[in-house]
C-alpha cells in the first residue's frame, strides 16, 4: 500500500489528471442515462400475475387507464354544456400521441354502443350522435334511455346519481413517461373549464405522472444535501480543506457512479432518484475518516519538527492512506457487497438500487485512493491555525467524551439492561409491520394524485382495474357453460370489498339477447343455446363496429377478459380478493378453460409476495456478507458477528418503529435496511481497526479505547451527522411520502447504527476483550 501510494504522490499531477479526464468522459455519459417507470417490468417476468398481464396487454389492450371524470355542479350530465364537451373532450385528448383511441371509452367514444332491439331485429348504434341538437330536451332524454337500458355502462360510464361521466383513455402500454401525457390532458381541461363543470383525473398514469413530478423535486434536494453536509463538515473541521476535499470525494463519486451505470444502458426509475444523495454522504465519509487521520498524522510529523511543511503534507498523505486505507478497502467492500446483494431480489427498481449504489461506492474508493492523495499532495499544506481549528475542542469532543465515560465507567447492568429494552422493543413492535403498496402509501390524502382518483372512485365504479382471463380453445367464449361460469364469477367479484362493478363479454351477450326479445327484462340472461350465441355475436357484427369487441374477446373466442373495477389500489385489499377468487376458480371452473389473474392492481398483489419473501432472505444476506468479510479480515469469526451488532441494533429500533407508527413496508422503504449495512457496516469496521491499532501500542486499554473513540470514533459522528442531515432534507418534500420516509428512517438508521457501534460495541470489547483485538496487548 505504501509503495502504490509514494507514486501517486510522486505522479500526483499525472494521476490528478487522469482522474479528471475519466471523470468528464464518465460526466459526458449520463446525458445518455433515461428514467423509465413501468410498474410490471418492476416485477419479475415470470410470475403467474405478471404474465397474464403481459398476455392481457397483447390480446386486449394496455392496463394504463387514465380516467378523465366530467362532473356537472348544477343538473346532471344530460345537458348540452356537458354533453358538448364529452363530444369535444373525446376527439381533443384520443389526439394526444400515445393515447390509443381505438380502446379508448366514453359516452362519445367509437365503441360506446346502444345496443336496442327494433323490428328488422338488432339496432346497434353510437350512444351519442355528433350531428343532433342536444338542446333539445328529446335528444338530452333518449341518450338517457340509452345509457339506462344498457347496464354495462352503468357506474363505469355514468355515476348512479347521473351527475358525473368519464371517458377513460388507454394509455400505450409501451409508455414510460406519464407525466407529458398527463400535462397535455390537463391543459386540453383547463380549456373547458366553466363554473358549471368539475373535471378531475384518476387511474394508475395519473398516479405515475405525479410520482415524476415528486421525483424531479431531486434537483433542488440535491443541492441543499449537498450544502449541509458541506456545512457539518466545515463545521466538524473548521478548515476550507475539512469543507471542499469531502465534497469533491462524493460529487465526483456521484458522477462515476452515474456515468458507469448510463454505460451499462440500466435505466433508472423514481424510486432511485434518492440514490445520489446516497453516494454523496457515503463517500464524503470515506473522505472524513481519512482527513481527519491526514490531520492527526499531519501533526505528529510537524511536532517531530525535522521535516518542511511541503514534506510533512505529502509524508502525511502517505502515512494517512497507509493506515486508513486498507480499512476503507474492506468497508467499501462490505458495502458493496451488500448492496449487491439486492441483486437477488426480484424487484427490479431494488436491484437497480444496489447495482447503482454499489457502483458509486466502489467509485468513491477509487477516487479516494487516486484523486485525492494527488490532489492533497498538491496542495499548500495546512496552516498552523487549521491545525489549531481542527485540534479545538467543540461539541464533538464533549459528546466523545460522554461516549467515553458512558463505556468505560457505566453500571454495565444498566447500560446492557437498556440495549436489550430497545431490542426487545424493535423486534416486538417489527411484528406489527404490514407489507402495502398503495397511492395513499405514497403521496398525501391531500394531494391532487390522491383527491381527484378518490372523487371518482366514489363516484363510479373504480379507477384501479384487476383482469381474469378465460382461456380455452376456439369458440370456447360461446359456450354458455363458460358464460355463466364467468357470470356467476362476475357475481362473486362484485359482492366484495373494493369492487365497484365487473364488465365482459357476458355483458354484452345478456344485452343482445334481451334486445333480440322485444327488450322484455327477463331476457337479459344468457341463452342456453351456444348456436343461437354465434348467430346473435354475428348479427350484432353486421351492425356494430369490428373492434367493438375488442376489450372483452380475441378474434376466434378461445379467450375472453373480465376487466374487475376497484375502488382502491391496496395491495392488501387486492390480495384478499385474489385469495377469494383463486378458492372460487378452483371450485367451480369448467375443466375445458383455465382461468388466470393478471391487472394493475394484481401487480400489487404479486409486489407484496415477492417483498415478504425478498426482504427476510436479502436482511440475512447482507448480514451474513458483513458477518463473512469481517471474519476474514480479521481472522476470527467473533469479529464478523461483534461487526453485524450495530446492523442487528438498527434494523430492529427502524422496523420496530415503523410497525408502531404503522408505517407500511413498501418499496422505498425495503432499501433502508440495505443502506442500513453499506454505511453501518463502515462504522463497525472502522472501529475495530482503530481501537486494535490503539491496542497494539500496548498502552492501557481504557486509554487506547478513548485515543480511538476520539480518533475513529469523533470521525463516525461527523459522518454520521452529515448523512442524516443530507437524507434530512427530504422530510420537507411535503406530499411526497417516498421521501418524507427516506428522511425519516435513514437519519434514524444512522444515528442508530453510529451510536450503537460507539456505545454498545465498544462497551463489549471493553468487558469481553475478544483475543483478535488483544492477542498483542501485553497489560490485558
Amino acid at each position: 500500500m505504501k509503495v502504490y501510494l509514494e507514486w501517486v504522490v510522486r505522479n500526483n499531477r499525472w494521476v490528478f489528471g487522469l482522474c479528471i479526464v475519466i471523470t468528464l468522459f464518465l460526466g459526458f455519459q449520463i446525458k445518455n442515462l433515461t428514467i423509465e417507470l413501468d410498474p410490471d417490468k418492476n416485477l419479475p417476468q415470470d410470475h403467474p400475475f405478471i404474465i397474464t398481464s403481459n398476455t392481457v396487454k397483447k390480446v386486449f389492450g394496455s392496463n394504463f387507464i387514465l380516467s378523465v371524470g366530467i362532473t356537472a355542479r348544477e343538473g346532471d350530465i344530460y345537458q348540452k354544456v356537458v354533453i358538448d364537451r364529452i363530444i369535444n373532450l373525446t376527439k381533443e385528448l384520443n389526439r394526444i400521441p400515445g393515447i390509443n383511441s381505438a380502446n379508448s371509452i366514453g359516452l362519445a367514444a367509437k365503441k360506446a354502443k346502444n345496443i336496442q332491439g327494433n323490428e328488422s331485429g338488432l339496432s346497434v348504434k353510437s350512444l351519442i350522435d355528433p350531428s343532433l341538437d342536444y338542446t333539445q330536451k328529446s335528444n338530452q332524454e333518449q341518450l338517457r334511455f340509452a345509457v339506462s337500458t344498457n347496464p354495462i355502462y352503468a357506474n363505469v360510464l355514468v355515476s348512479e346519481d347521473q351527475k358525473t361521466t368519464s371517458i377513460n383513455l388507454e394509455i400505450d402500454s409501451n409508455t414510460k413517461q406519464f407525466e407529458p401525457i398527463v400535462s397535455q390532458v390537463e391543459a386540453i381541461l383547463k380549456k373547458y373549464e366553466t363554473e358549471s363543470i368539475e373535471f378531475n383525473l384518476g387511474g394508475l398514469p395519473f398516479f405515475l405522472s405525479w410520482l415524476e413530478r415528486y421525483s424531479a423535486r431531486m434537483g433542488i434536494f440535491f443541492p441543499i444535501a449537498l450544502l449541509i453536509i458541506g456545512i457539518l463538515h466545515y463545521e466538524a473541521f473548521r478548515t476550507h480543506q475539512g469543507l471542499i476535499l469531502p465534497l469533491i470525494t462524493a460529487i465526483f463519486a456521484v458522477v462515476w457512479g452515474l456515468g458507469m451505470i448510463s454505460l451499462t444502458g440500466i435505466p433508472l426509475d423514481v424510486f432511485n432518484a434518492t440514490t445520489p444523495i446516497l453516494i454523496l454522504a457515503v463517500a464524503a465519509g470515506h473522505a472524513v475518516q481519512i482527513l481527519k487521520r491526514y490531520y492527526e498524522e499531519y501533526g505528529i510529523l510537524k511536532t517531530k519538527g525535522s521535516l518542511t511543511d511541503q514534506e510533512a503534507n505529502k509524508e502525511a498523505v502517505i502515512n494517512s492512506l497507509t493506515k486508513v486505507g486498507p480499512v476503507m478497502i474492506v468497508a467499501c467492500f462490505v458495502a458493496c457487497l451488500g448492496f449487491l446483494s439486492l441483486l437477488f431480489f426480484k424487484i427490479t427498481t431494488i436491484r437497480t438500487f444496489g447495482i447503482f449504489s454499489a457502483l458509486g461506492i466502489f467509485s468513491a474508493l477509487l477516487i479516494e485512493m487516486t484523486l485525492i492523495p494527488s490532489l492533497r499532495s498538491l496542495l499548500s499544506p495546512p496552516k498552523a491555525t487549521e491545525i489549531h481549528k481542527e485540534a479545538d475542542k467543540r461539541i464533538w469532543d464533549y459528546i466523545i467524551q460522554r461516549i467515553s465515560n458512558l463505556v468505560i465507567n457505566t453500571n454495565r447492568k444498566l447500560l446492557y439492561g437498556i440495549t436489550i429494552a430497545i431490542l426487545i422493543f424493535g423486534f416486538s413492535f417489527s411484528r406489527l409491520l404490514v407489507v402495502e403498496n398503495s397511492a395513499d402509501g405514497t403521496i398525501s390524502k391531500s394531494r391532487p394524485a390522491i383527491t381527484q382518483d378518490l372523487f371518482l372512485n366514489q363516484r363510479l365504479a373504480g379507477t384501479n382495474t384487476l383482469n381474469l382471463l378465460i382461456q380455452g380453445n376456439e369458440d370456447s367464449i360461446k359456450n354458455p357453460e363458460i358464460l355463466v361460469f364467468m357470470k356467476d364469477l362476475q357475481s362473486l367479484v362484485e359482492s366484495s370489498e373494493g369492487v365497484g362493478k365487473s364488465i365482459s363479454i357476458v355483458d354484452l351477450v345478456m344485452k343482445i339477447n334481451q334486445a333480440m326479445n322485444a327488450n322484455k327484462p327477463e331476457y337479459y340472461s344468457i341463452p342456453k343455446d351456444q348456436e343461437l350465441i354465434s348467430q346473435y355475436l354475428l348479427l350484432y357484427s353486421i351492425s356494430g363496429d369490428p373492434g367493438d369487441f375488442d376489450s372483452y374477446v380475441n378474434y376466434d373466442y378461445s379467450m375472453a377478459n373480465i376487466t374487475v373495477f376497484m375502488k382502491t389500489d391496496s395491495s392488501i385489499t387486492t390480495q384478499a380478493l385474489v385469495e377469494k377468487i383463486q378458492k372460487f376458480i378452483a371450485a367451480n371452473s369448467p375443466k375445458s378453460i383455465k382461468v388466470s389473474i393478471g391487472g394493475s392492481n394484481a401487480t400489487s398483489a404479486a409486489l407484496n409476495e415477492v417483498m415478504v419473501e425478498g426482504k427476510v432472505i436479502n436482511i440475512i444476506q447482507i448480514i451474513s456478507v458483513v458477518i463473512l468479510v469481517t471474519s476474514l479480515v480479521f481472522r476470527s469469526p467473533l469479529a464478523g458477528l461483534l461487526a453485524v451488532i450495530p446492523l442487528i441494533f438498527s434494523l430492529s429500533l427502524n422496523f420496530g418503529v415503523m410497525g408502531l407508527f404503522g408505517v407500511p413496508l413498501n418499496i422505498t422503504t425495503s432499501l433502508i435496511s440495505a443502506l442500513v449495512v453499506g454505511v453501518g457496516a463502515d462504522f463497525s469496521i472502522y472501529l475495530l481497526f482503530r481501537i486494535r491499532e490503539e491496542i497494539i501500542k500496548n498502552q492501557d486499554h481504557e486509554i487506547a479505547i478513548r485515543v480511538a473513540l476520539k480518533s475513529a470514533g469523533k470521525a463516525i459522528l461527523f459522518v454520521a451527522t452529515a448523512l442524516a442531515g443530507g437524507y434530512s432534507i427530504l422530510i420537507f418534500s411535503f406530499g411526497f411520502y417516498t421521501h418524507v420516509y427516506l428522511g425519516i428512517f435513514i437519519p434514524l438508521a444512522i444515528i442508530t447504527s453510529s451510536l450503537s457501534a460507539l456505545i454498545v460495541l465498544t462497551a463489549i470489547i471493553h468487558d469481553f476483550k475478544p483475543k483478535f483485538i488483544y492477542s498483542q496487548f501485553k497489560n490485558s
